[in-house]
């Protein structure tokens, strides 16, 4: 996967879809994240989506559900330094 950093601290608003760039200390060791629905039939839940964790391991899994973006919010915090909103198109494509 290549990453394409197009990253935009201007928006606030997080939701389904939208994509983390989180850091500690370190920003070239990141992580991204996706904000994705907890279950299909359940439209107020969310979860992580891992598409990169900062060690470039691709197979990670966020294994937490949370009721509301603020609970997500917190949570992040706790596991990282920097938290930001990433202006970003996901595209997967066969090769």
């Amino acid at each position: 996967m290549k990453i394409i950093d197009k990253t935009n601290g201007n928006s606030k608003e997080w939701g389904y879809g939208t994509v983390l760039k989180c850091w500690g200390r370190n920003p070239k060791r990141f992580s991204l994240l996706k904000i994705s629905r907890a279950e299909a039939s359940d439209r107020d839940s969310y979860r992580l989506d891992i598409l990169r964790d900062q060690s470039a391991n691709e197979d990670m899994v966020w294994d937490k559900k949370y009721s509301d973006i603020s609970s997500l919010k917190d949570d992040l915090s706790k596991y990282f330094d920097h938290v930001m909103r990433v202006k970003a198109t996901i595209i997967i494509e066969y090769l």
